[in-house]
This record gives structure tokens, C-alpha cells and sequence, in this order.
């Protein structure tokens, strides 16, 4: 248990590096109801010969106070070096609470709650076109979305009660790429803002989870040191 409580507060240490986009928060409505695209989340980060550069637009098509449904439109328009695969997205918190989520109309993107990307904490929703929203081989589509082949499904969200009022998506809005660049990393960041204005702090290059737990006992054991001079 010690060990456990150790290692997570070394993660919380390693992530106070990551940089993200300023909070933004995005309130669906009964008056959006088949009125097109109402919300477009924006990625746009230079990394490593990669021009990372994508779009995610969401369209409300149905809100009851149980359900939300949204058709959704995921397009890479990535170039230089690297494949540049766009693999998972997430919305850190929904409200109301979500019950659950499911996609239709497309074989390779799927929705689950609850999930990790290994730099960023758990988000309420992620949208995946792999094994797992945090990437890896295998899974039903394990290139992702690619530059010039926009994929599209229907993403449907559950609730308790209480959608009917207005479903709020609050940031970050958190994606995983892979195979980015000369290095052919994975790479994991924020969404810019739904107004296209991006932030220029570079993506974060995923470590081993070795690499990681070392990062985080350094980065304590330093501040420890600290306290004892102080």
C-alpha cells in the first residue's frame, strides 16, 4: 500500500510539467438540437518534423433528459515526417454524469468511460480507434485516423437524469497520437481552444512507465532534500 501511494505521488509530481491549453467549457443545448456542427475541438502542435493537425466536430442531433446524441466528424490533416496517427480523444469532465457511452455507423471508433491517458489524468469520456483509449497495437482499427481520411460515427451518451437541461463538456480535452515524427513516438496533448487560436507549448512525448516512476521518486527526492535544508 505504501508502494502504491509512493508511485501515484510520484506521477502527480512528474505531471505538474505538463503544460495545457486554458480551461474551456462547452454546454450543448435543446435550441442546437440539428442546427450542424456546434462545437469543434482543435489540435494544432509542431513536434519532432511532424505538423500535427486535426479536428474533432460534434453536431447535436437529439437531447433528451436521459440521452445526448451527437454526430461526430474526426478529420487529420497532419504532414511532414511520420504516420501521425490520431488515435483517442477525451473530455475530462461531462455533466451531468455520464451512465454510459456507445458509437454507431462506424467499425473503427468505440466509447468508454473512466479512462487514462498515461499524461493526463482520467477523463469522464474517450473516444478511441484502437485496442484502449491510451493507444497501442492491435484493437479494431489500429492506424487511427490518418492525414486525408475523416471518419465519422454517432456517439451516443447516457445519463441518470438531467441532460435536457444542457450537456457540458469541460476541458481539457486531452488526444493520443502515435508513430509522430522522426522518432515515431507517441505523442498526447490538450486541445487548442473551439475558437482555432492554439497554444504553442509542444506536445508531451510519452516515457516507459519505468522511465516515469524514476522521474517522479528524482523529482521527490529532491523536494524532500529541500525540506530538510529548509
Amino acid at each position: 500500500m505504501k508502494f502504491k501511494k509512493f508511485f501515484y505521488a510520484s506521477l502527480m509530481v512528474a505531471g505538474a510539467f505538463c503544460t495545457s491549453a486554458s480551461a474551456d467549457t462547452f454546454t450543448f443545448t435543446s435550441g442546437m438540437v440539428g442546427n450542424g456542427v456546434d462545437y469543434t475541438f482543435n489540435y494544432n502542435k509542431d513536434i519532432d518534423g511532424a505538423f500535427l493537425r486535426a479536428t474533432v466536430t460534434f453536431d447535436l442531433y437529439d437531447l433528451k433528459d436521459t440521452t445526448a446524441g451527437f454526430h461526430v466528424v474526426v478529420t487529420n490533416n497532419s504532414f511532414g515526417v511520420g504516420t501521425n496517427r490520431l488515435v483517442s480523444f477525451g473530455v475530462d469532465v461531462v455533466n451531468p454524469p455520464l451512465t454510459n457511452a456507445f458509437t454507431s455507423g462506424s467499425n473503427e471508433w468505440l466509447a468508454s468511460l473512466d479512462q487514462k491517458l498515461p499524461s493526463f489524468p482520467r477523463v469522464d469520456l474517450c473516444a478511441y480507434a484502437g485496442p484502449t483509449c491510451a493507444g497501442g497495437a492491435g484493437g479494431p482499427v489500429p492506424n487511427g485516423t490518418v492525414f486525408g481520411s475523416p471518419d465519422s460515427f454517432d456517439l451516443l451518451l447516457t445519463f441518470k437524469s438531467g441532460a435536457a437541461g444542457g450537456v457540458t463538456f469541460n476541458s481539457p480535452f486531452p488526444s493520443k497520437w502515435q508513430s509522430v515524427g522522426n522518432s515515431l513516438q507517441s505523442q498526447e496533448f490538450d486541445v487548442c481552444t473551439a475558437t482555432g487560436s492554439c497554444v504553442t507549448d509542444p506536445p508531451t512525448q510519452i516515457p516507459e512507465p519505468t522511465t516515469l516512476a524514476l522521474a517522479g521518486i528524482a523529482l521527490l527526492g529532491l523536494a524532500a532534500t529541500r525540506r530538510r535544508k529548509a
